[in-house]
């Protein structure tokens, strides 16, 4: 992914987390251990990518905020370019979100 100076990448791990964290309560236990091992291996873009895949297979509802979070922590770590597990990840990201009723620029 993207050449990250360590301020910038712990700073959007932090970001993430707390994206995780506000919505832990919607993954299954087995979902979040998935993603918090990814998050304490400081391996973002993974823990990222398959965060959102789990808030797109439970249709979780996303305030625009936090969409426009997500999306900007996406594009951060290079995933707008480059996806770890689904090819077709961001697409399909920008799909559910605009879904929902929220215009992505």
């Amino acid at each position: 992914m993207k050449n990250f100076n360590s301020v910038l990448y712990r700073d959007t791990g932090q970001k993430l987390i707390a994206a995780v964290q506000r919505h832990s309560a919607f993954l299954a236990q087995s979902e979040l251990a998935a993603v918090e091992h990814y998050l304490n291996s400081d391996e973002y873009e993974m823990a990222y990518e398959l965060f959102c895949l789990q808030l797109m297979r439970h249709n979780v509802r996303l305030e625009p905020q936090d969409c426009s979070a997500l999306i900007t922590l996406g594009s951060t770590l290079g995933l707008d370019q480059e996806t770890v597990f689904e090819p077709d990840f961001w697409r399909s990201f920008q799909s559910y979100v605009n879904k929902q009723g929220i215009q992505l620029e």
